[in-house]
């Protein structure tokens, strides 16, 4: 299964400053013209961050029986998303692999799909999200320390 989570449209006020994201119906139709059975595509699109696409997405796991997840973003926003799952699952108790896996390919100093700022600015401003919404993610620790036991 292959599903696509997220919403980049806040509720009463539109895309996020900075962003101009492919609606998800979009990458759902990508998907299937590459190829992939469209019985095997989910969409998530009630989630208005990253803590609520964790937690959602946790959930549809726990219903759908899934054990492991693989995690795929973009290589600046990969260390957050992860962070913020393996959060969600510590709280929520649903227990599933985590498999942190960017996109590849892509080149720091470009502009990102969607975005106003260079994948290199949107790092930066990653980490300080990660300070930021500290209530909301792992500490960077506990995510090396998640990682060495999986390995």
């Amino acid at each position: 299964k292959i599903l696509i989570s997220g919403n980049n449209k806040l509720v009463g006020i539109g895309p996020r400053l900075g962003e101009n994201d492919l609606p998800l119906g979009v990458l759902k139709e990508y998907l299937v013209k590459a190829g992939v059975p469209e019985e095997d595509i989910m969409v998530e699109d009630n989630s208005l961050n990253t803590a609520a696409q964790a937690h959602n997405v946790l959930s549809l796991a726990k219903q759908e029986g899934w054990k492991t997840l693989i995690i795929v973003s973009s290589p600046y926003h990969q260390p957050r998303a992860f962070l913020s799952f393996l959060k969600a699952m510590h709280r929520s108790k649903i227990k599933v692999v985590l498999i942190n896996q960017p996109a590849t390919n892509l080149l720091w100093q470009e502009l990102a799909g969607g975005r106003d700022k260079t994948r290199l600015e949107l790092w930066s401003d990653e980490i300080n999200k990660i300070h930021q919404y500290s209530n909301d993610v792992a500490s960077p620790q506990e995510g090396i320390d998640y990682l060495k036991n999986k390995l």
